[in-house]
């Protein structure tokens, strides 16, 4: 069975140029093949600093120079929680289908049948890293969203 919760705390948006905008957000579609979809929104929880971490560990822009912007989410949502290989094979289970990297997501069949979006802990992220199944290429803690549930994006200070 699929664990979910229905409250997820406010959420940090990083971007370079462009504001969080449900206008903008993009519908998610299945890459075949790959652990991350196209589309939908990546945040991370507001409290955490393990993405800018993660930003200086892989040389991947500078956290400083980034535009944050906080989300708070509009509840209750459906969000499917990872935080173990447990929780990765019961999606897998319900909402998986083979290919070369093995058994992976549909995150478009996710998004077609309601869910507002999948949530990755710290915990889940190492519980599943190089496992088979696994969420390589999700390097850390974070949220996809599937669609937009914020009320108005505000710059974080």
């Amino acid at each position: 069975m699929i664990r979910t919760v229905t409250a997820v705390p406010p959420q940090v948006f990083a971007h370079a140029t462009t504001a969080p905008d449900a206008a903008l957000m993009q519908p998610v579609v299945t890459v075949r093949g790959w652990n991350k979809p196209q589309g939908g929104l990546w945040t991370t929880d507001a409290d955490s600093e393990g993405w800018a971490e993660w930003c200086r560990a892989e040389d991947w822009n500078d956290p400083e120079t980034l535009a944050l912007y906080r989300l708070t989410v509009l509840g209750p949502v459906e969000v499917a929680v990872i935080d173990s290989l447990a929780d990765l094979e019961a999606i897998i289970a319900e909402y998986g289908y083979r290919s070369f990297l093995g058994d992976v997501i549909d995150y478009g069949r996710m998004a077609r049948d309601g869910w507002d979006g999948i949530r990755l802990t710290d915990e889940g992220q190492w519980a599943t890293r190089l496992t088979k199944p696994g969420l390589y290429g999700w390097d850390l803690g974070c949220t996809l969203w599937m669609r937009w549930t914020f009320d108005t994006a505000t710059v974080a200070v």
